[in-house]
């Protein structure tokens, strides 16, 4: 079985409240990963590659230091996808 438990961050705190709590069996949750593949290579045609977490952070550091402004130089976000 797979858990997943979604939360919601409370604004201007540290913490977060669970807002659902989601078990599913392991044939779902393979069936799952590979619906969220196909999402991502879908996505990824239209928008560009997706980088994870640390090259996100290695780059930001980067951009950094490169335009010696203090603020990334390149950044990007994006908050949604339909």
């Amino acid at each position: 079985e797979f858990t997943f438990v979604f939360l919601h961050e409370i604004p201007g705190t540290n913490h977060a409240r669970a807002k659902a709590i989601v078990s599913i069996s392991p044939k779902h949750a393979k069936n799952l990963s590979e619906v969220l593949a196909g999402s991502v290579r879908d996505y990824e045609s239209k928008f560009g590659e997706i980088r994870n977490a640390v090259e996100q952070k290695t780059q930001t550091a980067q951009n950094t230091q490169n335009d010696g402004s203090g603020e990334p130089s390149d950044t990007v976000t994006i908050r949604g996808y339909s």
